[in-house]
């Protein structure tokens, strides 16, 4: 093994380490009770209603049916 790739190793292992550990320093805890109070409930949400012309026999299982964009609020996600 070259002398520069010696070198380099010491650096390669501190910066996974430290890649590793930034996503858990900055994860914000999110409990159910404050979820439930922003989220509406999956009964009265469209998106989860199918109202394709298609029947949906003939989709496979596991096919998307309908995407959406929703607002990030935890500081772990870039907004876009």
């Amino acid at each position: 093994m070259s002398r520069t790739a010696v070198r380099l190793i010491p650096i390669a292992v501190v910066t996974a380490a430290a890649m590793t550990a930034a996503p858990a320093a900055t994860a914000t805890v999110s409990t159910p009770a404050a979820t439930r109070a922003t989220a509406p409930p999956i009964a009265s949400d469209p998106f989860y209603t199918y109202d394709g012309s298609e029947p949906l026999s003939s989709f496979a299982p596991g096919a998307v049916l309908k995407t959406r964009t929703l607002q990030s609020t935890s500081s772990a996600f870039p907004r876009r």
